[in-house]
């Protein structure tokens, strides 16, 4: 695959992948590993699924923080029409808020013998704010259905640093001889939103609010009687356009919307993005939201950061409160070590002076604690994002609680 000039996003061509593409897998044939509705495919090397809904979704495991690169693989819809009359609508459909800069003419392959039809077509693309987006589309009909996936990416760069791993994945995909009901689908437009949506997807966090507790430390889980606790704000933006604004103690590795909605249903909303600008339905109330150039939030009236997931950071060190004197960190401490261990004593006050060790990992801002007795332990954690880069970080947050490095 190559691509004419640093401004011609081309098409994204088979070449000789194409006499052996989109086959209907023979019993004599191993079939590949991943299944996505009818369709079987090979995920790329080092890339990731996760599935959203009816879609699934392949994105590259070293894929830059701040950017965006995904497969979308729609589920099959039944088509009586022509190819080239699904391929338009859909096109325009993904298209029509975007301007195009180059490519955008579809190539076809007429049906073979086993009655497969493809037509594809990519485009860069930009937004009414100037940044780019390049979309493929990629449609297949085997007679009365339509098998489909979109390849999206927030620049040319990133549609070049991973095509080569997007045209392996065309060439190994392969029919399942499964009738087509006609799926409760989102509109290709609609799974092509995670798109513009993962420009905020993740945890954002806002102002902290300090609360003076002069009650019992059972009501202070952060500290003692006559302590100042801080809680942050926060909002967390799910790729599929939903949104709290409350974040579970035990962090979000292991979160259940369904569940969390339930006991929080105002805490729990909607939104949609366009141009830099996002609209965020609550039970209650509608409010606006706009993304900054420095890459900060507006919202409601205070501006909020966004927060690196920290997905397999590891950390060396000894961290206590900020609020403890060096004399009382042998008291209230915890060590990690980048092998994956770590040694605490009165973690966050909820060890009762017992301490304890183990591995942990960090995972979708969550701290995950696994003691040497199997007592497994859950806290929200985050670090900034000008943090991540840094050999030592000198400041996490567990449970809304600063802790220092201290040795």
């Amino acid at each position: 695959m190559s691509i004419a000039g640093p401004r011609d996003i081309g098409t994204l061509l088979l070449l000789s992948n194409l006499a052996f593409f989109c086959g209907q897998a023979s019993a004599a044939e191993q079939k590949p590993a991943e299944r996505a509705g009818n369709l079987r495919f090979t995920l790329p090397s080092g890339w990731q699924r996760t599935n959203r809904g009816d879609a699934a979704i392949l994105t590259p495991s070293d894929l830059p923080n701040d950017r965006r690169a995904l497969v979308i693989i729609l589920p099959a819809r039944q088509h009586t029409g022509t190819l080239r009359a699904w391929f338009d609508a859909t096109w325009k459909e993904l298209t029509d808020d975007y301007t195009l800069v180059s490519g955008g003419e579809p190539s076809a392959r007429d049906g073979n013998e086993k009655n497969i039809e493809i037509i594809y077509a990519a485009g860069l693309f930009e937004d009414k704010g100037g940044k780019e987006i390049c979309i493929l589309l990629f449609g297949a009909n085997g007679g009365d259905h339509v098998e489909s996936f979109i390849f999206l990416a927030d620049s040319h760069e990133m549609y070049q640093r991973y095509g080569k791993a997007v045209q392996a994945f065309m060439s190994s995909l392969r029919f399942e001889n499964v009738r087509v009901e006609e799926p409760q689908a989102r509109k290709p437009a609609e799974a092509a939103q995670s798109i513009t949506n993962e420009k905020l997807q993740g945890l954002w966090v806002g102002p902290a609010r300090a609360i003076w507790y002069n009650s019992t430390p059972i009501l202070n889980p952060y500290g003692a009687a006559n302590t100042t606790a801080f809680l942050s704000n926060y909002l967390y933006f799910f790729p599929d356009g939903r949104v709290i604004s409350k974040v579970p103690r035990d962090g979000l590795s292991r979160f259940d919307f369904k569940s969390f909605q339930k006991e929080h249903p105002q805490e729990c909303g909607t939104y949609t993005l366009s141009a830099g600008e996002a609209r965020i339905i609550w039970p209650k109330r509608t409010v606006a939201a706009k993304l900054k150039a420095d890459g900060k939030l507006s919202c409601d009236s205070a501006t909020f950061s966004r927060l690196p997931a920290c997905d397999g950071l590891k950390l060396q060190g000894t961290y206590a409160s900020c609020l403890v004197s060096d004399k009382g960190v042998a008291d209230s401490f915890i060590s990690f070590s980048r092998a994956g261990k770590f040694r605490e004593m009165n973690f966050l006050n909820n060890s009762a002076g017992k301490g304890g060790s183990g591995s942990y990992r960090i995972l979708r801002n969550t701290l995950e604690l696994t003691y040497d007795n199997g007592t497994v332990r859950r806290e929200l954690f985050w670090v900034n994002q000008s943090d991540i880069p840094k050999e030592t970080i000198d400041s996490i947050v567990v449970a809304d609680k600063v802790l220092d490095l201290r040795t």
